[in-house]
């Protein structure tokens, strides 16, 4: 059984990620993926709930730490503050390919 990954970015790490979630930027053969074990004919299985390229991924990220940085109390901002949190929740197999795999991931997102 696969387990849920977790974790939490920078904001750099976050722009990153951003790019990681793109799936027209990961199945590009021309992008020089550090991870060589990739297999870009695989990335449409990628699913992403909430946005899925680059620049909404990072337009979202950089109003959130706006509206953050507004807010009452004014606080002195940390250098390694977090910025993004991503959780990685696999589809059980037995729900892979079938009309109930997008309910699952609508509920893992709500």
């Amino acid at each position: 059984m696969a387990g849920v990954e977790f974790a939490k970015y920078g904001t750099s790490s976050a722009g990153e990620m951003a790019v990681h979630f793109d799936n027209d930027i990961r199945s590009n053969p021309s992008v020089n993926h550090t991870n060589k074990d990739i297999d870009i004919t695989q990335t449409h299985r990628n699913y992403y709930i909430g946005a899925d390229n680059y620049q909404e991924i990072a337009s979202k990220i950089e109003a959130i730490i706006e509206k953050a940085d507004r807010e009452p109390p004014p606080k002195r901002l940390r250098k390694d503050r977090k910025t993004m949190f991503s959780l990685e929740v696999p589809c059980p197999p037995e729900l892979e390919g079938t009309p109930e795999e997008d309910r699952f991931y609508e509920l893992v997102y709500s």
